[in-house]
């Protein structure tokens, strides 16, 4: 019979793969054996006793502080102990608000701004569609800017962002060395 949900299970395993039977063939787990992980099959399903209560599960976001923290930059909300375990453990400053974020925001605002200058080009009016993605580009990336406290990283991919619209405005090659050199100008 089917377990039933929260019902605790186990299986009984073999080998995934059987052994090389060609003197020195690539043996189909070579792979999982350098990581030290075996493949396995389950042979057979066993239902265990414990079973998981499901009626009282808390759906409240735990970690609403560290999630606060990777899109605005903002640690405020995340406890002392968690910070100290990612400056421990050499992860915090993946909670630092970098030039990707920005790259993201503008991302999403080009192809919004794309896709809204879509029926433009239908009507023939190239020019102006050509100008709604690097306005939309640049107006989401200086709003994300605002909305994180222009850190410097902001700062710097905001001003390559701008400077990447513009040559796309003007219909100029986008070259990152000369945009990287611009910013940090």
């Amino acid at each position: 019979p089917a377990p039933r949900r929260g019902q605790w299970i186990g299986a009984r395993t073999e080998p995934a793969y059987p052994q090389t039977t060609l003197p020195g063939g690539w043996q189909n787990d070579r792979s999982a054996t350098l990581w030290n992980a075996r493949s396995a099959r389950s042979r057979e399903w066993v239902t265990s006793l414990r079973t998981l209560k499901t009626d009282n599960i808390d759906l409240d976001v735990s970690n609403r502080g560290i999630i606060n923290a990777l899109v605005t930059g903002d640690r405020s909300g995340i406890p002392e102990s968690i910070t100290d375990l990612l400056r421990n453990t050499g992860t915090i400053h993946l909670l630092a608000i970098s030039g990707l974020h920005v790259g993201i925001m503008a991302s999403f605002g080009a192809s919004a701004g794309w896709l809204v200058s879509r029926p433009l080009v239908w009507r023939g009016h190239v020019y102006i569609a050509r100008i709604i993605p690097c306005i939309a580009a640049f107006a989401t990336a200086f709003s994300y800017g605002a909305l994180v406290g222009w850190p410097v990283s902001t700062q710097r991919a905001t001003w390559m962002v701008a400077t990447a619209a513009m040559a796309s405005f003007l219909g100029r090659s986008v070259n990152a060395w000369q945009f990287l050199g611009i910013a940090a100008l």
